[in-house]
């Protein structure tokens, strides 16, 4: 098990802590709202680290609680600098929109100029969103090699929790970390991969349109979640043929669309991303638990 050692499991809980403030307590509001108000932003940098100290209870001390507040300054410059970016490419986006003659767009193409902006700048928000995050684990990752060296010594928790409870609380904590990651943190990678090829199939852009694609988009979210959350499940269990159940209950429920076939590209492609998704953090926390089954 990758989680037997001090080190290797204050880091799992860091990581964890980490996913659990950045998506699971940062709602709706805050995530609009923390790129135009400082208090905002640095209530959500504070939120991340209340996360990480309260899952990391078992190592904190004053170097840990000094380091993880660091890091909280460091993740909302990350996240400032990241809503500047992304804001630069959306108005550079809507701008080319908007000069792009009638004439040159597509039959059919009643999106507004939002919509198509939107979607022309979809893949320049995705590579941003896993750039931000590849950029808080490096620093979180960072901190704890900060906390590996300043130690002098084997790391060991700090407060007297058994070995085998704590082996077991952060098998916990990784679990429920992968269920967080096939939630908030999945929605935003299958948004951003179905946004660039959301012609496909959209309503029209009057008022029944729209009132018709909220509807849609989110039930679909509430369906693509819990169907990540069922694979992650088999996944650790090692129910692997289990999988094509899913996949076939989900087919059937949509076949009669299916036969149009820029819905069925559509959908394809949010299934394929949602089951990528589900699978690779399935694999990676088996991994980390020693208990990946593969079948066969």
């Amino acid at each position: 098990m990758w989680i037997d050692t001090p080190a290797a499991q204050l880091l799992a809980l860091l990581i964890v802590g980490h996913l659990l403030g950045d998506f699971l307590l940062q709602g709706a509001a805050m995530a609009r709202l923390k790129g135009r108000r400082v208090r905002v932003l640095a209530a959500h940098g504070g939120r991340v680290a209340l996360a990480q100290l309260l899952l990391a209870w078992p190592f904190v001390d004053l170097r840990l609680v000094l380091g993880v507040l660091l890091l909280a300054l460091l993740h909302s410059l990350v996240d400032r600098g990241r809503i500047a970016i992304q804001r630069r490419a959306l108005l550079t986006a809507y701008r080319a929109a908007r000069s792009t003659p009638k004439a040159t767009r597509r039959p059919g193409d009643r999106c507004s100029h939002r919509s198509r902006a939107t979607a022309a700048c979809a893949p320049a928000r995705l590579r941003l969103f896993f750039a931000e995050q590849a950029l808080h684990l490096l620093l979180l990752c960072g901190l704890w090699q900060l906390w590996l060296r300043s130690a002098g010594h084997p790391p060991a928790a700090v407060w007297p929790v058994a070995a085998t409870t704590l082996r077991t609380y952060t098998a916990a904590a990784l679990v429920v970390g992968g269920y967080i990651v096939n939630g908030a943190a999945a929605v935003v990678v299958v948004r951003g991969i179905l946004a660039r090829f959301a012609d496909l199939w959209e309503p029209s852009d009057d008022a029944a349109g729209r009132a018709s694609r909220v509807s849609r988009n989110a039930m679909g979210r509430v369906i693509g979640v819990l169907e990540r959350q069922i694979v992650y499940t088999l996944i650790l269990l090692g129910q692997w043929g289990a999988l094509g159940l899913v996949l076939a209950a989900k087919s059937v429920a949509r076949y009669p669309e299916m036969k149009q076939r820029h819905f069925a590209d559509y959908y394809l492609i949010g299934t394929l991303a949602s089951l990528s998704v589900a699978l690779a953090s399935g694999v990676v926390v088996a991994l980390a638990l020693g208990r990946l089954k593969l079948p066969g």
